[in-house]
């Protein structure tokens, strides 16, 4: 198509079909059985044409509305390729900012939507969002609402279909995120992976399919569905094209030259080298951990449960929960109305609580709470790893003195733990970080710097100490500081300021740092 024309399909208005209520001999059969294909419960087309429409649903928007002629399956099929590695994380490009509602984070939408497969934004989230929760007026008229992706700008989701705007939100409020059916889904834009995980045709990752009684159900990031529509963003190659030679005629530029890299090489440039390094995976999966292919994101906190309550967790893992057991009732002993959070299933909650109770109390019980707070962290992060995070959570009790509690220095399952900590073989993965470091220091000399990327925001936090505290990176000049998401908290105790962010990197590029542990968000 030519440009003109391209930028007419990409301005036709988006229609959703009426959705009629049908009799029970036009309700379409559901199947249970599980297929290699696909892990999902499928539904099949209508055996009969599908009956004719009836007065016509639109969406916000102007235009004529059309109706489906068919019952598609749902969910519709993506494979991993599509979330590959791309220019972005997963992603073509970062998260809009700002967002069409423009109450919410666009520093979480960009992590959520880009480098990010399986975790949530907070619960409920989007109910803070006024922008989310108004109802439009034209929704009272028997319209829907079209929500696009935050990074892209294409319609991904529509709603409601067959309901109320009312029903929708109560509907979400009880499953704690935006919750879509299959009729709601812009199936040219979304996919579902073997695994439930629900993303856009680009690489954007949106949420997960959480079946019910009803089916499909897409439970997905308040912050993935808040992006503005793709023509609203002003992408198009003509106008910048026309913005270029505006710029041209003002600065007086004739000509644009790109020099070869050997006509740079003779006027003296010298090319950086890009070394390849190959290091050995030392990854090491602690046995007894659940299999990969049985884990499935949205039920992590009932698998974990259910395997703690038939003690078939990890050793470790039970030995972690035996310590958390013995602190809560320290805990409750000096403050009668605490109650142990853990049976709620809100991983951040749970160190939440232990943060406001340690502000609201004081002497041993705040001491309690306090000590608390890290282990809940720990319990965290054991629940999202599928226990596997041995090494990062024994170094997350040395980083915080968490293994410092005297009430329990008797305690078989807290000095076992303690002396995981301190055993050599354990550290194995950070031995080989450190001889890396070392290696490259010694190889570069003064100018040596560089980034270990990380996938956690904690994680960021703990190597960076592991490497200031480590004599022997010190004597080699090694200073590390790490760097998260702007405005995000690490653990309730811990947050990350803008201007942290802002100094830490400042401090890299002036070399006052060396090493920086950072997340993918670095890359912006």
């Amino acid at each position: 198509p030519t440009p003109s024309s391209r930028r007419q399909l990409l301005m036709t208005p988006l229609f959703v079909a009426p959705l009629l209520p049908l009799s029970s001999s036009k309700i379409p059969t559901r199947h249970a059985a599980l297929t290699r294909r696909s892990p999902f419960p499928t539904t099949r087309r209508p055996s009969r044409p599908a009956p004719a429409p009836s007065p016509s649903m639109q969406v916000e928007g102007e235009g004529e509305a059309c109706a489906l002629d068919e019952i598609p399956e749902y969910p519709k099929l993506g494979d991993g390729s599509l979330m590959t590695r791309k220019a972005h994380g997963t992603a073509p490009r970062p998260a809009q900012s700002p967002l069409r509602f423009a109450d919410l984070d666009p520093a979480l939408a960009d992590e959520m939507c880009c480098f990010n497969r399986h975790f949530y934004e907070p619960e409920n989230l989007f109910q803070t969002s006024a922008e989310f929760m108004n109802c439009p007026p034209t929704l009272k008229d028997g319209k829907t609402r079209v929500f696009f992706d935050s990074v892209m700008g294409k319609p991904v989701f529509r709603a409601p279909v067959d309901r109320t705007w009312e029903s929708f939100l109560k509907e979400s409020e009880h499953y704690w995120w935006p919750s879509f059916r299959d009729r709601e889904v812009v199936w040219d834009n979304v996919r579902c992976l073997e695994d439930g995980e629900c993303v856009t045709v680009d690489g954007v990752h949106l949420g997960h399919n959480l079946q019910d009684s009803s089916g499909n159900k897409y439970c997905v990031n308040v912050v993935a569905i808040a992006g503005e529509k793709a023509e609203d963003l002003g992408y198009d190659l003509e106008d910048i094209m026309a913005d270029l030679d505006r710029i041209y005629g003002e600065l007086g530029i004739e000509k644009l030259i790109a020099p070869s890299e050997e006509e740079l090489v003779r006027g003296g440039y010298q090319p950086q080298r890009r070394d390849c390094v190959e290091v050995e995976s030392t990854r090491e999966v602690p046995a007894g951990v659940i299999d990969p292919a049985e884990r499935k994101p949205h039920a992590m906190y009932s698998i974990f449960t259910e395997r703690a309550r038939n003690s078939e967790s990890t050793p470790f893992s039970m030995m972690v929960l035996t310590v958390i057991g013995k602190l809560s009732e320290q805990a409750k002993r000096e403050y009668p109305l605490w109650e142990s959070p853990v049976g709620i299933p809100k991983l951040l909650h749970w160190e939440e609580c232990a943060h406001k109770a340690a502000q609201a109390t004081t002497g041993n019980a705040a001491f309690l709470f306090r000590t608390l707070e890290k282990w809940y962290v720990a319990l965290r992060i054991l629940v999202q790893s599928w226990e596997e995070e041995e090494l990062l959570i024994l170094q997350w009790f040395k980083m915080t003195s968490a293994f410092d509690i005297p009430a329990l220095a008797s305690l078989p399952a807290l000095n076992a733990l303690s002396s995981f900590a301190h055993d050599p073989a354990r550290r194995f993965r950070l031995d080989r970080l450190r001889f890396h470091l070392a290696q490259k220091r010694e190889q570069k000399g003064q100018s040596f710097r560089c980034i270990v990327f990380v996938q956690q925001r904690i994680t960021a936090a703990v190597v960076a100490h592991i490497i200031n505290s480590d004599p022997g990176l010190a004597s080699l000049g090694l200073k590390a500081g790490f760097v998260a998401s702007r405005d995000s908290k690490i653990t309730p105790s811990i947050t990350v300021s803008k201007s942290a962010v802002a100094e830490t990197i400042r401090a890299f590029r002036d070399s006052k740092l060396n090493v920086l542990v950072a997340t993918s968000v670095i890359e912006e």
